[in-house]
């Protein structure tokens, strides 16, 4: 029996490729942490979180996800034109977001807590947080 090398290694490619991509899907999501603080990880962050609020600007910390793997938004109280709380003018209670940064396999995600919409961070690096 003769068999043919190359249609051989290309069968073998093709199921390893496909075993490393289904353990990959398959693994369960764990806590995450950024690698590293970054203008784009904050850039990519920043505007993964105004989709999530529906356009809402986003500002973060420069540290955000560095320690933690949740991270929470507050909406700014209003102020008046002199920079005083104008605490009369806020009807409402400041709205508070929830995210939450976790690795699956070698991907970052970041999940909006109050719907559980999940987002993929292309290009940006988290670890599994170890606390």
């Amino acid at each position: 029996m003769k068999i043919n090398k190359r249609h051989f290694f290309t069968t073998i490619c093709a199921v390893l490729l496909s075993a490393c991509s289904a353990k990959s899907a398959n693994e369960n999501p764990v806590p995450a942490v950024l690698v590293e603080s970054s203008i784009s990880n904050t850039r990519v962050i920043s505007n993964v979180m105004s989709k999530a609020l529906n356009g809402t600007k986003v500002s973060l910390e420069k540290n955000a996800f560095l320690l933690s793997h949740r991270h929470v938004l507050e909406k700014k109280p209003f102020r008046d034109l002199n920079s005083t709380h104008a605490d009369g003018l806020l009807l409402d209670i400041p709205k508070i977001e929830s995210f939450t940064l976790f690795k699956q396999g070698e991907s970052c995600f970041l999940k909006y807590d109050i719907t559980g919409q999940t987002f993929n961070l292309k290009g940006i690096k988290c670890k599994q947080q170890t606390k």
